[in-house]
């Protein structure tokens, strides 16, 4: 929490189809703060939850300083971002936050505050020296030139972000300690929770995902009908949950015939497929009668039926790694161990990609294939050498 006074807080705002918007309003006036307002109503509901929390802290920030969007310089802004990333008071004073922003999330900050202060700048025509300086460009670097040329689109500037500090070179993911992941399975309590492990441990797939598999998703056997896969697979598809959760990216799902098609095609493990007949057959069969929606996953002792949340299944995991003497456990850790071992296995970061449902291999390149380079040189030299028969 920022060190100032909270002049703005963040309002979630629940809607009927389960879905929520979220504003930033002013204590003061007890009413929505316009100009955020405006921005944010451009943006999907979790990157409106993301940046409407970024931002209500600048504005806090702003109103201490006694600035505001007319008046606020590109100085102004660099300083409030040193202040959000500096561990210990400097030239430019005290840090600004009780601790500082990591990396990633600096960046972000640094794209909520130039989107904001563009939109704001340019629908009200004010602060134009600022509008015009988060305007610049760069030239384009060779990785951004290599994608216009094979995509056949402009190689002209691209927009700049003054405020973004350096990205770093390479990112260490927090993986799975060794075998964090049977002790798991031997200290949870459900044919749930087992399944819970061994389905983010063998596919990867995000909490959110999981936590929002419908039944009609999971098909789980060879040569399914859907035809989209000859192995056994399910399908994550974004939709509203009553339970908030839902699936990163969306990509377009249609229902035909009762079998669902499209979305993102994942893989499942024939322990994945063993564990969910287990629950099925032994807790889900006992109140599917009280279960409210087509979930998969639902509570099994307070409020029985209801759907698990991401919440519920972080708790259960920090519980068990608790038991297990693995200390706190991470949904994303198993994603991080499962795409590090995949890539290390196949040494095509493109595979990764497609079974882990990201949008570019690069980002399996950048994050998971140094980790595993070391193993696929040497496997890699010891055919080369036994080849020509060295």
């Amino acid at each position: 929490m920022a060190s100032g006074t909270l002049e703005y807080f963040v309002q979630a705002a629940n809607h009927k189809d389960h879905s929520q918007s979220f504003s930033i309003f002013e204590v003061k006036t007890a009413k929505i703060h316009a100009r955020s307002d405006r921005w944010l109503r451009t943006f999907s509901e979790g990157t409106q939850r993301t940046y409407a929390y970024h931002l209500v802290d600048h504005l806090r920030w702003l109103k201490t300083v006694n600035a505001s969007e007319e008046t606020v310089r590109l100085d102004d802004l660099r300083r409030y971002m040193a202040l959000c990333g500096v561990d210990q008071a400097g030239p430019l004073g005290s840090p600004w936050l009780d601790g500082p922003l990591s990396a990633s999330a600096l960046q972000i900050r640094a794209a909520v505050l130039k989107g904001y202060y563009l939109d704001v700048t340019s629908r009200e025509a004010i602060n134009e020296e600022l509008q015009k300086q988060l305007s610049a460009t760069r030239l384009p670097t060779r990785a951004l030139k290599d994608k216009q040329f094979l995509a056949h689109v402009s190689g002209g500037d691209v927009p700049a972000n003054p405020l973004a500090p350096s990205a770093p070179s390479r990112r260490h993911p927090r993986l799975m300690p060794d075998g964090a992941t049977a002790a798991l399975l031997d200290c949870v309590n459900t044919a749930r929770d087992r399944m819970i492990v061994t389905w983010l441990n063998d596919s990867g797939i995000r909490v959110g995902e999981l936590c929002g598999l419908h039944h009609a998703d999971l098909h789980l056997r060879s040569d399914h009908e859907c035809g989209e896969e000859r192995l056994a697979h399910f399908h994550v598809v974004k939709r509203s949950n009553p339970n908030r959760a839902r699936a990163k990216r969306g990509q377009p799902a249609r229902l035909e015939h009762g079998v669902i098609r499209g979305g993102s095609v994942r893989y499942a493990s024939p322990a994945m497929v063993e564990t969910y007949l287990e629950y099925l057959t032994e807790e889900y069969f006992q109140v599917r009668g009280l279960a409210v929606t087509n979930l998969v996953l639902v509570q099994l002792q307070n409020d029985i039926g209801m759907p698990l949340s991401t919440h519920g299944v972080r708790q259960m995991l920090a519980r068990a790694g608790k038991r297990a003497g693995a200390g706190k456990v991470r949904p994303h850790s198993f994603r991080h161990t499962w795409a590090t071992s995949l890539t290390e296995a196949s040494g095509m970061p493109a595979l990764t990609a497609k079974a882990g449902g990201w949008a570019s291999a690069k980002t399996v390149e950048e994050t998971y294939l140094h980790l595993a380079s070391s193993d696929l040189v040497s496997d890699s030299l010891e055919r080369v050498w036994s080849r020509n028969g060295t």
